[in-house]
């Protein structure tokens, strides 16, 4: 008895033709099925795959008659079902886009899942294979049905080098370096110059070092850039963060404020930081529960609809998965991909903040390396730059370092070179400030 391919090929007329006439919920579709393998039929997936380049190009409307020339430029009309079906396409004007999407997605997994199935089949005929070796091919490959992104054109490394020189002529011209987004402290910028598009950032220490707080730091310093900005928090609700951001700005002395001890200058203070907050273009979601899915959807979705410059996640090892996972390290290592190919598919840097282990109490410095990075090695083979925020004084009682001092240690920095930097630290208003023009290198 043959089996029927699992396929909505009504479903998928209606999604193509609802783009054709809704040109505006173009991006939605492309980002919510992300690869053509998601439509049952070459005609679909050819189609599909032109909206996309059109989409791309921008040349103006992208209807029945624009993309019927542009399979013809391609000489893929005819294979797409030539010009009667392109145009049966938006005969019936209909428009759900959520539920056909959700309806062809369903299908192609069930056929993914059914070609798996052939090739256990396969594997359990051929005695070649164990059965420990068949069970690992079962679960790697029924995990990993999901859809993923693929991307349809490819660049031509002689575009890639005119970009380059063109930026290298902009250097020479300002002699200024390439900066990214500035974190406001002159020795970090001097030694990474900013955060980088594309690039995923760790800033990692022990608790209570002040990771929140650098993060926050950065963000207050970029308030006068009128960058907008994210902030993922798993931890710490809004409020706190706000509350926080104000006083890192007006400098005021958060415990004293707590404690009912109000000044007029800490009030003025707090209401011109307000102010400029009040302007600012920064997004927090405070939700206790996310996974890398959910996350990567909102952060498409603020790009948008606000231009997100940056995002910052509070903290890597709070964020679930959306499958299980027999242990932490692997979840956390999947986690950092995503995270990874994230700041890479928004080509905007991706702040995240991490827990280290306790392996820096046992050693005599107490200073923080990369095999510290706690429950995953895939964190520090995943980052592009690694901060790690050190207060010598505060984790040693007994040190002789100024107990405002702060050490910024860049473990890692994979287009630059690594080094230390000094901050002063203040703990009341939980502010960071520029410590000495001194870098100390290894």
């Amino acid at each position: 008895m043959s089996m029927e391919i699992p396929r909505a090929i009504e479903a998928e007329k209606a999604i193509l033709g609802s783009m054709l006439i809704y040109n505006d919920i173009i991006d939605d579709v492309i980002a919510d099925l992300e690869t053509d393998e998601v439509f049952s039929i070459e005609q679909h997936r050819l189609i599909f795959r032109a909206i996309v380049e059109m989409s791309r190009e921008r040349n103006g409307a992208i209807d029945n008659l624009t993309l019927r020339e542009h399979l013809k430029s391609k000489k893929l009309l005819t294979k797409a079902g030539g010009v009667k079906y392109i145009n049966s396409l938006i005969e019936e004007e209909t428009f759900n886009a959520p539920s056909y999407i959700s309806i062809i997605k369903d299908k192609y997994v069930l056929r993914k899942l059914l070609e798996i199935s052939d090739k256990i089949k396969s594997k359990v005929i051929n005695s070649d294979n164990t059965p420990d070796e068949i069970l690992d091919f079962a679960e790697k490959n029924i995990l990993n049905v999901k859809i993923k992104n693929t991307k349809f054109e490819l660049e031509d490394i002689s575009e890639i080098a005119k970009t380059i020189i063109s930026q290298v002529g902009e250097i020479l011209e300002s002699k200024k370096p390439l900066m990214g987004i500035p974190t406001g402290f002159k020795d970090i910028d001097r030694l990474i110059n900013g955060f980088h598009k594309g690039e995923f950032i760790i800033i990692a220490g022990r608790p209570s070092m002040g990771k929140t707080a650098l993060a926050l730091n950065v963000m207050v310093n970029n308030l006068r850039n009128n960058i907008p900005m994210a902030f993922f928090s798993l931890e710490m609700p809004n409020r706190s963060l706000v509350w926080r951001m104000l006083c890192v700005r007006s400098g005021v002395d958060a415990s004293r404020i707590r404690s009912g001890i109000v000044t007029r200058s800490d009030y003025q203070g707090i209401v011109i930081a307000a102010g400029e907050l009040d302007k600012a273009q920064i997004f927090i979601d405070d939700s206790s529960s996310l996974n890398e899915i959910e996350l990567r959807a909102r952060a498409r979705r603020l790009q948008k609809e606000h231009d997100i410059k940056i995002i910052f996640i509070d903290y890597l090892q709070l964020m679930s998965s959306s499958r299980r996972y027999d242990s932490k390290n692997t979840e956390v290592s999947e986690i950092s991909r995503s995270l990874k190919s994230l700041a890479k598919e928004l080509d905007i840097p991706v702040v995240a903040l991490s827990q280290l282990s306790r392996a820096p109490m046992q050693r005599q410095t107490k200073e923080p390396i990369l095999s510290d990075l706690r429950e995953s090695g895939a964190i520090e083979q995943d980052a592009d730059v690694v901060l790690f925020v050190h207060r010598p004084a505060f984790i040693d009682k007994s040190s002789e370092e100024d107990k405002n001092l702060a050490k910024i240690i860049i473990g890692k920095q994979r287009n630059g070179p690594v080094g230390t930097v000094r901050l002063v630290f203040d703990g009341r208003s939980t502010r960071f400030a520029d410590f000495t023009d001194e870098i100390i290198r290894p």
